[in-house]
């Protein structure tokens, strides 16, 4: 996941923010409601989304991400 979050940030110069507002835990899974923002290339990116992880032996094995507008945060990164 580190080396994922490192490439957003080297696309978005570092201008992406995120910003954790609600913790939930259950077994194994974590769920963090967030809000996110980027610039890059003159385009604008902010929303809220839900990250889901799986977590095993304290190491994340799985993540879900979940944005709050998929198509215009798939537009944002040029996919």
């Amino acid at each position: 996941m580190f080396p994922f979050l490192g490439k957003m940030m080297e696309i978005t110069k570092g201008t992406l923010k995120l910003e954790p507002k609600i913790l939930m835990v259950n077994e194994d899974f974590v769920s963090v409601i967030i809000q996110f923002s980027a610039s890059r290339d003159n385009a604008l990116m902010s929303m809220a989304g839900v990250d889901l992880l799986k977590i095993q032996n304290g190491q994340i094995k799985e993540v879900w991400l979940f944005s709050e507008d998929q198509e215009a945060e798939n537009t944002f990164w040029g996919k």
